[in-house]
């Protein structure tokens, strides 16, 4: 699954939260690496939530164990605000019931520290990418009201091919 990083060509929007700005700053150079656009760090999981907000990004990565409030709480936040939210959780736990406990949040997967672009782009890949394409689909699907019936629904596809 490695793919290489010229032959790349899907990149997300990405926000990075993580309380340590090492961390922050790894994963930013990873993501760049294959051509991914980080839009926003935040500190802390208030912060997350607050950039989320304002940032609308594809892809939220999640520290688990920070100050002011924890990734577990802002998973469930940001997934709140928008349910259809991509969040990876990228932590040092190595505790299990935290990891499944931001998995049950709704977090997508989980990829642990330390990591390398590789790895970090795998996840994507695997957790993240498949439920982008989804979103893409739903989205270039026609919707229809529970009152259309099917000659309305079959004028209106008429209508948009023509």
């Amino acid at each position: 699954m490695n793919e290489s990083k010229e032959g790349y060509d899907m990149s997300y929007k990405i926000l990075v939260v993580d309380d340590t700005s090492f961390m922050r700053k790894m994963a930013a150079d990873c993501l760049k690496q294959y051509g991914h656009i980080v839009i926003g760090e935040a500190v802390n999981g208030r912060d997350g939530i607050q950039k989320y907000k304002e940032l609308q990004p594809d892809i939220v990565m999640m520290d688990l164990n920070m100050p002011e409030m924890s990734g577990i709480e802002a998973i469930k936040e940001i997934l709140r605000i928008n349910p259809e939210a991509i969040i990876l959780v990228c932590s040092a736990s190595n505790q299990q019931d935290e990891i499944d406990d931001a998995l049950e949040a709704g977090a997508r997967g989980y990829l642990s520290k330390p990591f390398n672009s590789d790895h970090l782009n795998d996840a994507i890949l695997k957790y993240a990418e498949p439920r982008m394409q989804e979103q893409e689909s739903t989205k270039s699907h026609i919707s229809l009201e529970p009152e259309t019936s099917a000659e309305e629904a079959l004028a209106i596809n008429t209508q948009n091919h023509n």
